[in-house]
């Protein structure tokens, strides 16, 4: 994925995690998600800033 140059999706995990783990409350998708979320955003923010590439990836 790296070398193509895609992103991800973890919704598909998300949604497995809660069927496969019987969780039953909202909570589930504020804390860990959401955290987990704006991690990504600002580790991807710190790499843009220290690089010079434009974050979010456009392509040509």
């Amino acid at each position: 994925m790296f070398i193509l140059r895609c992103l991800h999706p973890p919704a598909a995990a998300v949604a497995l995690i809660v069927v496969l783990g019987h969780v039953m409350h909202y909570r589930f998708a504020f804390f860990p998600v959401m955290v987990d979320s704006i991690l990504l955003v600002m580790a991807g923010t710190a790499y843009s800033n220290l690089t010079g590439k434009r974050y979010p990836n456009k392509p040509n």
